[in-house]
């Protein structure tokens, strides 16, 4: 299945790289990839759907990260999820990979 996954991923536009990063942390089917276009909203309403998404328009693929020590949540471009610190700094302080204390970052939800 997790074959199945990364090809179809692949065949959305995603970079093999990123997916890499994503299936160091967590197996691919658990991360909740989505497009997010860079047109405004009403752009996107005169368009119909087979007019938007990758590769026929600016955008790029986000998904959601779940901090693993609080649970706080946050929005990343996939190239960055390796690269992930906690929202709430004040209180967690977990910072991937500097200050990981051997834990890492997890899929979130939209």
């Amino acid at each position: 299945m997790a074959t199945d996954v990364r090809a179809y991923w692949l065949g959305e536009g995603v970079d093999a790289i990123d997916l890499d990063e994503l299936e160091s942390l967590a197996p691919l089917d658990q991360w909740d990839i989505q497009w997010q276009s860079y047109r405004s909203k009403e752009d996107q309403r005169r368009h119909p759907p087979e007019e938007s998404g990758p590769g026929k328009e600016p955008g790029e693929f986000l998904t959601r990260v779940r901090c693993p020590k609080c649970g706080c949540e946050g929005t990343y471009h996939l190239s960055a999820v390796t690269d992930f610190h906690c929202e709430d700094d004040q209180d967690c302080g977990y910072d991937y990979p500097e200050y990981d204390e051997g834990l890492k970052p997890l899929p979130g939800n939209w």
